[in-house]
């Protein structure tokens, strides 16, 4: 069991043998609680699968069914496919992938794909177990906020044409007046006048709107990917406040800064 602040165990599985893991929910402290009675839905269960042999048909999905049921250590579970896709040299994913592929299916996306309406599912890596964190946010459909337009800014709007300009009035203005004065102030101003009267002139103050989802060319996959995994170790971290969550935290700032 694992303490969280601001969080209470609502309900918890455990495998068993009591190791190789197991689920355990924690809820916001101070929100009424139900029984899930969660274990009808963990329980480890063994399915048999039924079928008849069309003389007239292909039988390319029992052979991969018995290709599966001749290992002994591969178990397909509803919703608990223990296959990590992301590792390209698994013989379990080559597995699940000619399984899919005898139904013409394939693995589309290794990212989220399902969006709702009142609640928000994150998986967070917490290094902490061999499992992820899933965060789940309730939110309420109808205290969403409102959209708010982008504020008004001036500008001064810098381009070809505007620097052309710039460049051209310049060209053309009588700097004769620097060289009739012996005083560094006087002639100082003489030349800011001139420089402002151009800059006013040629590159104007306009109003326009900030568009704060700006999306920085810069700012790379790797980069965004970087700092959501800082991001979620600071999270995790203020919520168990133990010394494991803070080192691990600190080694990813210390690795993605």
């Amino acid at each position: 069991m694992m303490s969280i602040t601001g969080y209470e165990q609502a309900d918890y599985f455990c495998r068993p043998p009591k190791k190789h893991g197991g689920t355990m929910i924690y809820v916001k402290s101070g929100l009424q609680i139900s029984p899930l009675d969660i274990s009808r839905f963990s329980e480890e269960v063994h399915c048999e699968v039924c079928g008849i042999r069309v003389t007239t048909q292909n039988h390319i999905s029992y052979n991969a069914l018995e290709y599966c049921c001749a290992r002994t250590d591969v178990m397909f579970l509803c919703d608990d496919l223990n296959v990590n896709y992301l590792d390209s040299c698994s013989n379990d994913r080559k597995l699940l992938s000619d399984l899919l592929g005898c139904f013409n299916l394939t693995v589309s996306s290794l990212l989220q794909t399902r969006v709702f309406l009142n609640y928000v599912v994150e998986a967070v890596e917490a290094n902490l177990s061999d499992h992820k964190i899933i965060k789940l946010d309730l939110l309420s459909v109808f205290l969403l906020p409102l959209p708010i337009s982008s504020p008004l800014k001036s500008v001064r709007i810098i381009n070809d044409s505007s620097s052309n300009s710039f460049v051209t009035m310049l060209a053309s203005t009588d700097f004769a007046a620097l060289y009739s004065n012996s005083d560094i102030d006087i002639i100082f101003k003489i030349f800011s006048d001139l420089l402002q009267s151009a800059m006013y002139e040629c590159i104007p103050l306009k109003n326009v709107r900030v568009n704060k989802n700006c999306n920085n060319a810069w700012i790379t996959d790797e980069i965004r990917q970087a700092s959501k995994y800082v991001k979620d170790q600071y999270w995790v971290h203020s919520k168990l406040k133990t010394t494991q969550s803070l080192d691990i935290y600190k080694t990813a700032r210390k690795d993605y800064k």
